[in-house]
């Protein structure tokens, strides 16, 4: 297994590690799921923070965003907040009590069902 924290000289240096997909997935996995011991916090949050717009897929489309959001304000500024739906975040269903927690990362994938009601 990879060491999480390397001490060596090559990732000491951020600027090799702000653009690399891998890493940053890394640093998002870490962060939505509060993993991180203290003193690496700040390690993390650099990497994760490199880059100001982020790019999701929901539903096939494209959109962009000016910093990592939550689920809850993607869903607000798409109007759809106290809607009834389901949300696949990367293939995986995603609870609606996470929604505010689970913070997105640059290319997620949401797909939003939304519940019609009728008779």
């Amino acid at each position: 297994m990879p060491e999480l924290f390397p001490q060596t000289p090559h990732f000491q240096d951020l600027k090799s590690l702000q653009n690399d997909p891998g890493v940053r997935e890394l640093a998002c996995f870490l962060f939505t799921y509060g993993v991180l011991p203290r003193d690496k916090m700040s390690f993390w949050y650099s990497i994760l923070h490199s880059h100001k717009v982020i790019a999701l897929s929901i539903n096939g489309k494209r959109q962009q965003f000016d910093d990592r959001i939550s689920i809850a304000q993607v869903l607000e500024r798409l109007e759809l907040k106290g809607k009834r739906l389901a949300l696949e975040r990367n293939g995986e269903i995603v609870p609606r009590s996470r929604f505010k927690q689970e913070m997105l990362c640059d290319g997620d994938k949401l797909e939003i069902v939304i519940a019609v009601g009728g008779g």
